[in-house]
């Protein structure tokens, strides 16, 4: 018999990581879901939820279950937002907009909380979903979203720096601090944007807009901040304007081109320092994600992690 719960929104924290029921996915899929299991005592899943001002990025460890934002539960919250959800492991078969998406290990994909949709996993899962205000995204992209949920992202440089950044943020074991927590909020939200209209672009109006720039710049520095040398001038480039505009748009988002750029790199120092296969020198590390050299990217880890990257690798591997 099925034993269906309704996951309710708690006040999130920068972190809570706990056992949960069928009754408290919560975070996933748009943070409001109705949820079921073929039989609830035997639900079991790991949930860790990390909140950076309005992105929630959450990883949820579930055994088979369904899931369904219904009409019903659409009149009681309203809420407007965008989730990217990355299957790390297992599979899930997802319905919204008109679409089907059988989404294996290794999918990508969107979803919108305006729109009801269902999904279901058939055996046991591990899921990562970062998700944002449609507010935030730019206008041409969320009037076109309908178009692009459940579908699967392509492959990509910009899909797996994406994934790569995402999951270090997951792996950290630092509270950030107000400044450093307001900044992995604007690269998400950058990212996120910068995935859809990677793949999805063409579809929107408006391509020269100021938040179609930031998207488009978020999308090149994921892909080539790796590169050395690679600044704003590249950025500018790459996007099509003037730097001077560049500067002025991310001005205006209070956020610093050169170090966004420093930022990626760290976060991809970060995630090759927590993958326990990577055996590699930092000297060869911090060239692959794109400093000059160690002992630059060095001091510039000390400063945003507060510990030395041996520190960082010694306490994020098992």
């Amino acid at each position: 018999m099925s034993d269906t719960h309704r996951a309710i929104v708690p006040e999130i924290p920068w972190r809570v990581r706990s056992r949960v029921s069928v009754s408290a996915a919560t975070g996933m899929f748009a943070n409001h879901a109705e949820l079921s299991a073929r039989d609830a005592s035997t639900f079991s899943a790991a949930l860790i939820v990390s909140s950076l001002g309005s992105v929630d990025l959450a990883v949820l460890d579930a055994s088979r279950h369904r899931g369904a934002r219904t009409a019903k539960l659409m009149a009681t919250d309203d809420r407007d937002c965008v989730s990217l959800i990355f299957v790390r492991s297992g599979a899930v078969t997802v319905y919204q907009d008109g679409r089907v998406l059988r989404a294996p290990t290794g999918t990508l994909f969107a979803l919108r909380s305006r729109a009801t949709y269902h999904y279901s996993a058939g055996g046991r899962v591990s899921l990562v979903s970062v998700t944002s205000p449609s507010l935030a995204l730019p206008l041409g992209l969320v009037r076109t979203l309908k178009n692009v949920t459940a579908t699967a992202l392509p492959d990509s440089v910009l899909t797996r720096s994406a994934l790569a950044f995402v999951e270090a943020i997951a792996a950290s074991i630092n509270t950030p601090n107000g400044v450093e927590a307001k900044q992995l909020e604007q690269q998400l939200l950058l990212l996120i944007s910068g995935l859809l209209v990677e793949n999805f672009g063409s579809r929107q109006r408006g391509p020269t807009s100021d938040s179609s720039v930031l998207a488009a710049a978020a999308s090149s520095i994921a892909a080539h901040s790796s590169t050395r040398g690679y600044g704003p001038r590249d950025v500018a480039d790459d996007t099509g304007v003037d730097l001077r505009r560049l500067y002025r748009i991310f001005g205006a988002e209070n956020v610093s081109i050169a170090e966004l750029i420093r930022d990626t790199r760290l976060e991809l120092i970060a995630a090759a320092l927590t993958d326990p296969s990577n055996r590699n020198r930092f000297a060869d590390i911090s060239v692959r994600a794109g400093f000059t050299g160690a002992d630059q990217a060095a001091r510039a880890f000390r400063r945003k992690y507060g510990v030395s990257m041996s520190s960082y690798r010694s306490s994020t591997r098992p």
